[in-house]
This record gives structure tokens, sequence and C-alpha cells, in this order.
């Protein structure tokens, strides 16, 4: 395949399942880093803000046309004039602005590292157990404001410390919600450590791998195993009849060498199970560079890890073909120089202009001794122009006399970059600032302490139809978990090199909107205002209806819930986020109405949970089923809004709707529906891995309906781009950018775009679902860039623009030829 500068192939699929007789396949980056304002008639004289909520909503005294300005920063001041007029154009054309601007995605093909962006910011940070676990932030030029930095620690009552960045984990990267507006992100399973010592360990002998699924038979030589991945469908091998004592061990190390898996997955059988089972199982990303690699997974935290270790199972993610080759295995023990049984949650709330980091920590035992936890950022002193500071006197403009209990921010210029900065939140989930020039740094230490100096074990979540009766059942709050510990704060950045606009920014955090200025009509809608959640920077409403799949689909398809309410800002001009809320089983989509009942041009982000799937339960506690919608609201000073927001089902006026909304799980996942009727559900970053499938479910029309629940079955799994090229390199993709073009609730559109590992082709994947409710309605053009040379021996054999398989035989495919 030639490049021709860059050659485009596009491709156009329908996608139509027919069981058993006809079947077939089945923010984003904020651009340039300068922000386009086409909010009516207001002036954003900052290009570039991550931190800031976009609240220069100012009346410009003239128009001026769309030209750009330059200042003598040399920052460029975009004012544009509005395409709208009436009421509403604010809300609108704010909310047309602020869509698309968040992307999170992982860095390289081997998954070592993970990347999240927003309109102005760019956050790095390692997941390999191999690299320390520190963040780098940029902005959208590649200006660095941070490297490095931002580690977790644990201060212990008798003087050791440890940190996440030593953990011996590897970290795994997640979002639990994401759409036009809003990812949640979530970086977690780090330990934190210090001086880790073997004390223990026994080999796995080869000889025990007794069973094999889909790969070769392994064989050994000169002391290393060898083997063949033969389909990339679920390769393993299984050692059996092991027999050691689980209370010895509490990892095992795996020594191995890959060309494309992108991660090894360690089933075990453990206690009273005598098989490999999805419960007792752990994973790691691995490095596909053809040498050898040691890794070290923990296996001490699965279900039921007592009595004897029987069964270890190696499943590997790579592709057909691959070769894979083992040196070593063996069960450890490790100790840790008495380190706390502490799990860390990086979760970062990424809007498309602000982000909020929470740190989460999960006790897997009762740990009491804390002296103190936090957070140390390092800043480099030469990269540093200038810098302000607040506490209860006034802002200072250097460290010195800072009272630092009661410092409220903390803010950089950033030579040649922009202004970076924290922001403690409303609440006293920041604990307090300090910060100290030391050597070649300004060290930012962000410290706070549990109550008691103790976290507890996170409690056991029943499973079932039972949720623990102290849990909040019907809650807007993301954080339930009494035992868990929580701190947070808002981080800023942005391109000037005047801090005007952060010290707005920071009144606004610090100082939300009260009670007072929300009020609730419940006389249609029945629904609570809960106030603004700090760790989230949301103002939260929850709609007291309750509304399921199957009262929807058969009994009320046309109702629609939801909450009605009137803001009123106050004296300044803000951008605010609203959720409406509700402890119901999967709201498919929303819409907005304003004061006269009619709906509103405003995109709304809906995230979804099906409760009792347990995919994280250490970090999201007691699996809680929610229907979340979300909006931005554009607020000038004084302004009152009156706006209901409507939980949508089966159907919108007479049809039933379409829709995508994103599912907690696994790993990222978009649903997509006719109604409460599932169409298809894409793992934009796979599902258990890599190379796995992209179209986990496609579900027609003709398969069987489930009893009970308004559910096809579904025809099977769908792949996208794989690839051998000349060489024998075999290479997938990893998905770096999600375009939603419409949500529904009519019509669902979604841009998927994908890198290969080699850097090589960039395809789009154009995802439309149709109002119709035929088989007819799912329809894919690929378009693929390819931005380099890649050549093949055998093009037919070795390129897959797209697979299916089923979970029972496609009797035949149909297409479109070029002429339609």
């Amino acid at each position: 395949m030639k490049k021709r500068a860059i050659q485009k192939i596009s491709l156009f699929l329908s996608l139509l399942l027919l069981m058993g007789a006809v079947a077939s396949c089945n923010n984003t980056q904020g651009g340039d880093g300068t922000e386009t304002d086409a909010i009516s008639e207001i002036t954003d004289a900052t290009t570039g803000d991550a931190g800031g909520e976009e609240t220069s909503v100012k009346e410009t005294e003239s128009s001026t046309g769309g030209e750009t300005e330059t200042d003598t920063e040399g920052e460029t001041e975009e004012r544009v004039v509005s395409l709208l007029e009436g009421e509403h154009a604010l809300l609108i054309e704010n909310a047309e602005r602020l869509k698309n601007n968040v992307t999170a995605y992982y860095s390289d093909g081997n998954r070592t590292a993970f990347t999240v962006e927003n309109k102005g910011m760019v956050f790095e940070y390692p997941l390999s157990a191999s690299a320390s676990r520190l963040a780098t932030v940029k902005n959208k030029n590649g200006g660095v404001y941070v490297e490095n930095t931002m580690d977790v620690y644990v201060e212990m009552e008798n003087g050791k410390t440890y940190y996440a960045s030593k953990s011996t984990d590897s970290a795994t990267a997640n979002f639990f919600r994401y759409g036009y507006y809003y990812y949640d992100i979530h970086m977690y399973d780090q330990s934190f450590t210090n001086n880790i010592v073997t004390t223990k360990e026994t080999e796995v002998k080869f000889a025990r791998f007794n069973y094999f699924n889909q790969t070769t038979k392994p064989s050994v030589k000169d002391g290393v195993m060898s083997l063949e991945i033969t389909s990339s469908k679920d390769p393993y091998i299984s050692a059996s009849k092991i027999g050691l004592p689980a209370s010895d061990y509490n990892a095992i190390s795996v020594t191995m060498k890959s060309q494309s898996s992108s991660s090894l997955m360690v089933y075990l059988a453990v206690g009273s199970k005598q098989s490999a089972n999805d419960e007792q199982r752990v994973s790691i990303p691995v490095t596909s560079d053809g040498e050898f690699h040691t890794y070290i997974l923990p296996i001490d935290g699965i279900p039921d890890y007592t009595g004897n270790i029987n069964v270890v199972r190696l499943d590997f993610s790579g592709s057909e073909g691959e070769q894979i080759e083992i040196s070593e295995i063996k069960l450890i023990k490790m100790e840790n120089d008495g380190a706390p049984a502490l799990r860390l949650d990086r979760n970062l709330h990424t809007f498309s202009d602000k982000v909020n980091q929470v740190l989460h920590l999960v006790a897997e035992e009762d740990v009491t001794g804390i002296k103190e936890l936090g957070m140390v950022t390092k800043v480099a002193s030469d990269t540093v122009s200038g810098l302000i500071v607040k506490d209860k006197n006034g802002e200072h403009t250097t460290l010195d006399g800072v009272d630092w209990n009661s410092a409220e921010y903390i803010a950089f210029d950033i030579k040649n970059v922009g202004i970076f900065g924290y922001i403690l939140l409303a609440d006293e989930s920041g604990g307090t600032l300090k910060v100290i020039l030391e050597g070649e740094n300004y060290i930012i230490k962000q410290v706070s302490t549990p109550k008691n100096g103790t976290i507890k074990k996170q409690i056991e979540v029943a499973k079932g139809d039972q949720i623990l009766k102290d849990f909040k059942t019907e809650s807007t709050k993301l954080y339930n978990s009494e035992n868990d510990y929580y701190f947070g704060q808002r981080i800023y950045t942005d391109l000037t090199h005047n801090f005007d606009r952060f010290r707005e920014e920071a009144y606004c955090e610090r100082n939300p909107l009260s009670d007072k200025n929300f009020v609730i009509d419940d006389s249609v809608h029945p629904a609570t205002y809960d106030g603004y959640d700090p760790l989230r920077g949301i103002y939260c409403f929850t709609s007291l209806n309750k509304q399921g799949f199957s009262g929807a689909f058969y009994n009320t398809p046309n109702q629609h819930n939801g909450v009605s309410f009137k803001i009123t800002g106050d004296d300044r001009d803000r951008n605010i986020y609203v959720l409406a809320y509700a402890y119901t089983t999967g709201l498919e989509c929303s819409a907005v109405l304003d004061e006269n009942d009619m709906m509103l041009p405003i995109p709304v982000e809906v995230a979804k949970n099906f409760s009792h799937e347990f995919e994280v339960p250490m970090y999201s506690w007691g699996d809680l089923a929610y229907s979340e919608a979300y909006i931005p609201v554009a607020l000038r000073s004084g302004e009152s809004k009156k706006l209901s927001i409507l939980h949508l089902y089966q159907n919108w006026g007479q049809y039933p709707l379409k829709q995508l909304s994103s599912i907690q799980y696994y790993s990222p996942y978009y649903h997509l529906s006719t109604g409460c009727t599932e169409t298809n559900c894409i793992a934009t970053h796979f599902v258990h891995g890599k190379d796995l499938w992209t179209l986990p479910d496609h579900r027609a029309m003709s398969a069987p309906l489930w009893a009970g629940d308004p559910q096809h079955t579904s025809g099977g799994n769908h792949y996208f781009l794989q690839y051998t090229d000349a060489e024998g390199n075999k290479w997938a993709s990893e998905n770096i950018l999600n375009i939603i073009d419409s949500a529904g609730p009519t019509y669902a559109d979604v841009d998927m775009t994908y890198l290969s590992d080699d850097g090589k082709i960039k395809v789009t994947y154009s995802h439309a679902e149709m109002p119709q409710t035929d088989e007819n309605r799912t329809y894919y053009e690929i378009s693929y860039e390819v931005l380099e040379d890649v050549n093949f021996k055998d093009f037919s054999r070795d390129f897959s623009f797209y697979s299916a398989d089923g979970f029972g035989p496609y009797e035949m495919i149909g297409y479109l030829d070029e002429n339609n």
C-alpha cells in the first residue's frame, strides 16, 4: 500500500443481520489549543484554557466580525459573532462550543501510558509497572507546565513513607462515563510501596501446562517454553494440580516475550474453585518488542484467596501467528516493608474546559496509624516567571508570610507555556496546601489526613439483588463508600501569562451558586436539588421517578420523567454543568426543554450503569445502577433560566428513539439502541484487553427477544483493522478520538478514529443508526488515511478491513458494489 501524500480509502457498509439467513457486520482534542467562542456576543481574551470554566462571558461593545487580534504577550484573542439570536442563543451556542472537546487514549500500542486531553490541557500518565507513575501536564501546543510529578504518598506515624509511584502494580485505565462534554476517567490498581523484598518463590513447572486453547502445543527448548497463537479468539495455556498453599504466596511472576500482545491475563482457581474463573483473575499490560520482560501480578486480592492454588492459566491478547516465549513462571511472596494495604484510584473528572482530580484510596484491610497522605507536585523554578497564592489575609506574589492552613489556591506563570495552578475545592475535601522552594523546584504539597488516622477495609457488598442497607440508593453522590477516602483539587491551565482568568475561576470554584439560586418545579417531574458536588464540579438534581427498560417498553413508552428547575445567576457570569440523575436502570437518552416546553437544540450527554455486574467492585463500591444526563449552562450575571431535562426510554413522539450513551464496564463502552432494545455496543478500546471485539454486541430485530427484558440475542463479535506487514509484524490499532454527531433522540451518529500501532494508518469509523426500526438500520463509513508506506507479501491475506464471527454461523453476507 503506497501513499500519495495521504492516500484515502473509503468503504461504506450497511450492517444488517437476519439470524441464520443474511448477515453482515454488526474530546475530543480541542483543536490547536485556541479557544474560539461561539457564544452570543462573548469575548474570550485567552486561548487554550483547560482549567477555566469559560466564565469570561462579557458582552463585546462592538462586534469584530470574527477578526483575530494579537496582544502584547503573543496570545490570540478570538471574537466571534453569534450566529443565533434570541433568549437561548447563549445557551445553545455555548453547548455547541463545548461539545466533543475531551478525548483519552493509550499513548502507544503496548498500552504502557495513557493520555487525557480537553480544550487546553494534555495530561500524560504511565501505566506500566516498569515506569514510575508520575504525571506530565502540557498545553495543546506541547509546552510543558510540570513534568514527571504529582506523586501520591502515605506517611505513617512510625515515620515511614510509601509512594504510589513505586508501586509494582501496573495501573488500569478506564472511563466510567463519557460523551459530549465529560469523561469520568480512572487510572486504578496502584498500591503504595517503598522497599520490596521477595521472601519466597516456587517455580511453576512448564510440564504442568497440559491444556492449551487456540495455541500450538507448548514446546520447551533450552529452558524456554514456546508456543504460537493459532486464533485471536481466547488463546491460553493452563496448568492444573498446582497444590500450593495460597497463604505462602501473594503474587505470580511471569518472564516472557511477545511481538503483538498488549496484555497478559492470569486466571486462577484458588480455595473453593477447581477451575479457572472470571472472579479469580488479574491482568497486566505487556511490552511487545520481542524482548524478555518480567511481569509481577499481585494475586492475594482476588476473591476466596484461601486454601490451595489449584490452577494457573495464562491468557494472551495477541493475534493469530504470534510467537510467545516464556522463560520462567514463579509464585512468589513479596514483603513490602510494612506498607499499608491501600490502593489508589487516580480519577480525572475531565470536562471540555476544566479538570477536577480526585485521589481515591481504598483499604484492602483496616489501615491505622496514618499521619498524613497527600500529593507532591514539583514545578521547576527556572521555568517560573511569577506566582500568586491566596490565604485568609489576601493574595501574595511570593511565598513569604503565607498562612498555609488557610491557603485557597496557588498558580505559577510558566515561561513560554502559560498559567498552571491548583484550586482547593469548596468543601474540606482538598485538605491543605503548602509550597516551598527547595533547590531547583517549587514543591507543592497537598495534605489530607483521615479521621483518627484510619481508613477501614472496604465493606463487602452482597451480589445479586440485595444491596447493603446503609448504601444510599438515591443519591447523586459519586463517592458512596463511607470507608473509602477521597481528596481532590481543580487543576487549572491556560495559555496566557496573566492571572486574571485564574482568579475568576478560583472564585467560581470556591464559591459555587447557593441552594437559593435553584428552584425545583416538581408539579410535573418530582425531583430534588442535591447541591453542588465539589469533587466533580457539578450541580446535581435527582429525579424521583423510577423507570426501567421493561416498564417503558411494554407499558409506558411515551412517559418522559426528569427534572424541571429554575436557575438564577449571582453577581458574575458563569458556565456551569448540570446533572439530572435518577436511581434507575439504564437511561437511554435525554432532551432539554425551555420554559415553554419547547425542545432546545442542546446535545445531552447520557451515562448509565447496570447494577450487579461488579466490573470494578473495589473502585465502584456497591455497583449502583444509575441514569445520568449532563448539560452545560451558560449563565449571565443575574440571569434566570427555566429548563427541563427529560429522561427518555422508549419513544420520542410516536416512534422508538435512537440513542447513544455510555455504560460503566470493564472498558469504555458506548451503548446504542432503538427505544429500549439494544442495537449495538461499541467497546472503543476493546473488551478485556487489546485486539478483542470492537463491536461485542450487534442485535438484530429478527433475533430472539429475551423473556422479561426487551433485548434481542446478539449476533456475534465484530473486528476492525488488523494487518501483517511484509516483515511479518502484526499490527492492530488504538482509539485516539471520538466525535459524537448525534446521540439521539431520532438518530445516532459517532465518528471513531483509530491509529495503527505502527503509526502508519489512521482510520475513522462513522457509525450511524437510522431512524427506521427494520433490519437495514446500522451503517458504517470507513475512511483510511495511509500516513506512511506499508508493504505486504499478500495483501488479500494479510490485511483485514473488517471481520466478524457469530455465536452461530453466518450463512450469507450482503453488500453493495460501487454501482450501489
